[in-house]
């Protein structure tokens, strides 16, 4: 299991609909001044991180019931803090290319992915980096359950 952040009408469509490749680099991607969608780490796919304190670095708040134009979750009552939203997903990886370097060409990741032996990446930032995160990349949405919010 891995953790994907968005906010909560995101969450909610994914649960409905699954992920959509086609949003990817539009959530919270840095994204160069006017441009609406980025280019991400390790490519256009969908992003999970075994930790829920990468995730909720892109998880939105729930907004107020009242706020929301279609209901998605209800505030716990007599909640004052935020609530924040994250996806519990259920992974197949199949046979993973481990990056563990700054030295990212994304072209070659997909081609690995698409037309090479790799079915996924796992951006492994601990090891040699002595980052934070490691986080794993599918480019396929069928590799991925959303399997509680």
């Amino acid at each position: 299991y891995l953790f994907h952040g968005s906010s909560a009408s995101r969450c909610k469509s994914i649960c409905s609909t699954n992920f959509r490749l086609a949003m990817a680099g539009t959530g919270a991607t840095w994204k160069d001044p006017g441009k609406d969608s980025g280019t991400p780490l390790y490519g256009y796919g969908i992003y999970m991180a075994e930790r829920i304190t990468k995730a909720d670095e892109y998880s939105g708040t729930l907004e107020p019931e009242e706020a929301q134009s279609t209901p998605v979750l209800q505030m716990p009552e007599g909640s004052e803090s935020e609530v924040f939203t994250v996806l519990l997903c259920r992974i197949i990886g199949g046979r993973t290319n481990v990056v563990t370097t700054n030295e990212i060409e994304v072209d070659k990741l997909r081609e690995d992915v698409f037309q090479g032996p790799y079915n996924s990446v796992f951006g492994d930032r601990e090891t040699t980096l002595g980052k934070p995160y490691r986080e794993v990349v599918i480019y396929d949405k069928d590799q991925c359950y959303p399997e509680f919010l």
